[in-house]
């Protein structure tokens, strides 16, 4: 069976299930597939659709005219026999991975383990690696490899035949299609797969992120920075990765047919120090300030710090909140500006306070944050302070 849509004006495009014009292309000129395109005198696009009817898809194919539409009912005509699938295996492994049920194709007798860790950035997927390879694992990562994912399979690949039995991998791998690629890669070799998910809350995520990136460059990147940094290191991410990383994300599921699925909850690493209060900018700079600050006395904290996004004037605005303060305070301050976030230090998310901390060598479990509203708590409360309501 097959869905055809035909567009008649330029407001609904076609679907496209080939990849479009440029795609088709590259198949025409594919020689096994002109070969059996030759054989049944169709075109290597029709082979192809009879292909996904065959493996149980039902491509939804456009035509953007009456002749096309035509061409396409060639796909209900088109012979399609054990020679034809046979070829197509050869060509393409998704052909004869589709048509082989995971338990046709797991070994029966798995000889090591290839270890997927997957996770948002900044989940701790290092960490978890380091400790695997402690433990006689072999590490694969593009990150410090360079290429691509599919550049890291003949590695494996390679490292497997050669005898190297137990391997980690700890890119991101949130996609099933990168995921599958790994799997028959080990399953090939005779080796078992376990899928090992880290999911921190974002929140928590993006507080490593920070810190990985202190470490590496002692300071919080501008977005100048993140552009110039991208450019040779594939860790100085800005905050919109993590979020189109969740997006795409899909979950690994047991027909996935791993050997294992072990989700490791987070367990965030201890930063020892000393004590502080940290206050919102935003309470220095209202009409309640002198209330505030006297309340905030009180607690004798032996050190304080201000965090603040600037709306436009961030001299004038440091000056008032000292002013408001009364002594000596060292504000830290996001300047860069509305609109989508192209830095760390904007609130709600967690840039000024991982620094301060840092810089100061402050243990977040024995401070306390002041603010107002909801985006001060949620930094509290990633963070691990005490929330002062005001």
């Amino acid at each position: 069976m097959v869905a055809l849509a035909i567009c008649e004006t330029q407001r609904a495009p076609a679907p496209r299930p080939l990849g479009g014009v440029d795609r088709v292309a590259r198949w025409r000129r594919s020689p096994g597939l002109a070969a059996l395109a030759r054989d049944r005198d169709v075109s290597p696009e029709v082979v192809i659709l009879t292909w996904l009817c065959d493996l149980g898809v039902i491509p939804v194919v456009g035509a953007s005219t009456v002749t096309h539409a035509e061409d396409l009912r060639r796909v209900l005509r088109c012979p399609w026999d054990d020679a034809a699938r046979e070829a197509m295996d050869a060509l393409f492994d998704p052909h004869r991975v589709a048509r082989r049920p995971p338990s046709a194709r797991r070994p029966v007798r798995r000889d090591g383990e290839v270890v997927l860790l997957m996770g948002v950035q900044g989940a701790g997927k290092s960490t978890a690696a380091t400790a695997f390879e402690a433990e006689g694992y072999r590490r694969l990562n593009r990150d410090q490899r360079g290429g691509t994912l599919r550049g890291l399979l003949p590695l494996l690949r390679d490292g497997l035949a050669a005898g190297h039995r137990h391997w980690v991998l700890d890119n991101t791998y949130g996609r099933r299609a990168d995921r599958a690629r790994v799997r028959e890669v080990a399953w090939a070799a005779g080796a078992g797969v376990r899928c090992v998910e880290l999911a921190p809350p974002l929140a928590q995520a993006q507080i490593n992120v920070c810190r990985r990136l202190l470490a590496r460059y002692g300071r919080l990147p501008s977005p100048d920075d993140l552009r110039a940094w991208q450019k040779y290191d594939p860790q100085a991410i800005g905050p919109s990765v993590q979020h189109r990383y969740l997006r795409a994300y899909e979950p690994p599921e047991e027909n996935e047919a791993f050997d294992a699925i072990e989700r490791r909850p987070f367990v965030p690493t201890p930063v020892s120090g000393s004590a502080a209060l940290f206050v919102s900018g935003e309470l220095l700079l209202g009409d309640d300030a002198p209330q505030v600050v006297a309340t905030l006395t009180s607690w004798r904290a032996p050190a304080a710090y201000a965090y603040a996004f600037s709306r436009g004037r961030p001299e004038q605005e440091r000056a008032a909140m000292v002013r408001a303060w009364g002594r000596p305070l060292e504000v830290a301050q996001c300047p860069h500006g509305g609109g989508p976030p192209r830095c760390w230090c904007r609130p709600p998310l967690p840039g000024l306070l991982v620094w301060l901390c840092h810089r100061h060598r402050i243990d977040p479990r024995r401070a306390a944050l002041a603010g107002r509203g909801p985006i001060d708590r949620q930094l509290a409360e990633a963070m691990g302070m005490l929330f002062v309501a005001m």
